[in-house]
């Protein structure tokens, strides 16, 4: 708390989002925690436009090529799956389905008190990923028995050393726009595996512009030259 005197009597404030974040860094410095000298975690918000990045499917399978150890299954649930990093992180042995026909995932999804259950077919890339975790273990456990800033640490490791810059959430976004632009998965279907209640933000996410639909209008003009 900062004090701070008004009409002469002395009060205190609470201090700014940087000032907590910055001091609790300092702190992580002292202590020689490793968290401290990532810049690109401690950013704080300045109100300008945020925009958003997105990684191509060439990008990803750099990325999931560069990753290493227990970056691997993160990286492969995030980016081939669309999942949130919250979600990954609560991921436990019993909501993961390995049958080789149709492998699952049963999915926490995001808020204080978990949200919403939902169920999401599993990649072949995450399914391949996820095997050497699954083996041997209570159906309560964790499969990724980190902390969740590690999680997010190792993505952004993972992306450094494939020459990118990522997020988690970059690459929760950039699925969902390769699997539409480039597998030409509906929209619709894309919102249920995202979890999103409303199509609208399953589009932010995506990008989508006025380009994507004037080729979207020529894809269909094309069609209907055929048979008109």
């Amino acid at each position: 708390m900062l004090a701070v005197k008004r009409f002469g009597v002395e009060t205190y404030t609470p201090p700014s989002l940087r000032g907590l974040l910055w001091g609790f860094r300092d702190f992580l410095a002292w202590d020689g925690n490793k968290i401290a000298k990532d810049d690109t975690l401690w950013l704080c918000p300045t109100g300008d436009p945020i925009h958003p990045r997105w990684l191509s499917a060439q990008h990803l399978g750099d990325l999931l090529r560069a990753a290493v150890g227990r970056e691997r299954p993160v990286c492969a649930l995030l980016g081939t799956c669309g999942l949130r990093s919250i979600e990954v992180w609560r991921l436990r042995y019993r909501d993961v389905d390995m049958d080789l026909a149709h492998p699952t995932l049963r999915v926490w999804g995001k808020g204080r008190s978990g949200g919403k259950w939902r169920t999401v077919p599993l990649s072949k890339i995450a399914w391949t990923e996820l095997l050497p975790f699954v083996e041997g273990k209570r159906p309560e456990d964790r499969i990724l028995p980190w902390a969740l800033v590690t999680l997010q640490l190792d993505v952004r490791t993972a992306a450094r050393r494939a020459g990118l810059v990522a997020s988690t959430h970059d690459l929760r976004r950039s699925f969902g726009r390769v699997a539409f632009k480039d597998a030409k998965v509906p929209l619709t279907t894309i919102q249920k595996i995202y979890g999103h209640a409303s199509i609208d933000t399953t589009i932010r996410y995506l990008g989508l512009n006025l380009d994507d639909m004037t080729d979207g209008i020529a894809a269909f003009d094309r069609v209907m030259a055929e048979v008109a």
